[in-house]
């Protein structure tokens, strides 16, 4: 029996000693990585701001140079579509002003694709007004007043739901 207590106290002691040192270790290296951990995050927080200045100074070239572009494509497409359009903006003015000479101008006239006609859209207080560009023919005149939709169709092509007829942008070629 002293042999079995001399085993287990020893092996007690081993343990307690063997824990000890680990724990001896650890708090000799703990410190280390924890600052170690403080200049790993401060090199990280450091490339961090660096990437974000980078990334801001990129950001704010490219949309100098989209604005730059977009100018100029959009002057482009105004002078193609003007050079285009037989009649001037204040021509269709006179046109849509003959037609509803008590209207309000909303905005100025744009060129648009009018049932695939190149138009300008006068927008009044009463509604649009499409004049052909180039023969300065009156398309389609939203200001007047229809009683019904039988009317309308034969008026100026008003689908069902008295709505005129498809148009878009022009946006040039």
């Amino acid at each position: 029996m002293n042999q079995k207590l001399t085993i287990v106290l020893a092996a007690s002691i081993t343990a307690f000693v063997l824990i000890l040192t680990g724990a001896i270790i650890s708090g000799t290296t703990q410190p280390a990585s924890a600052s170690g951990a403080a200049d790993l995050a401060n090199v990280y927080a450091q490339r961090e701001g660096e990437y974000q200045t980078r990334l801001e100074e990129a950001n704010a070239a490219l949309a100098e140079a989209n604005a730059q572009q977009g100018i100029s494509t959009q002057i482009q497409a105004e002078s193609a579509a003007a050079q285009m359009a037989a009649i001037s903006p204040q021509d269709a003015l006179q046109v849509a002003f003959l037609r509803a000479p008590n209207a309000s101008l909303l905005r100025t006239p744009e060129l648009v694709l009018f049932q695939g006609t190149l138009a300008y859209e006068v927008a009044l207080d009463g509604g649009m007004i499409y004049v052909d560009a180039n023969s300065g023919a009156l398309l389609y005149d939203g200001t007047a007043i229809v009683q019904n939709t039988s009317q309308a169709r034969s008026f100026g092509g008003d689908d069902e739901y008295g709505e005129h007829g498809e148009h878009e942008r022009y946006e040039g070629d």
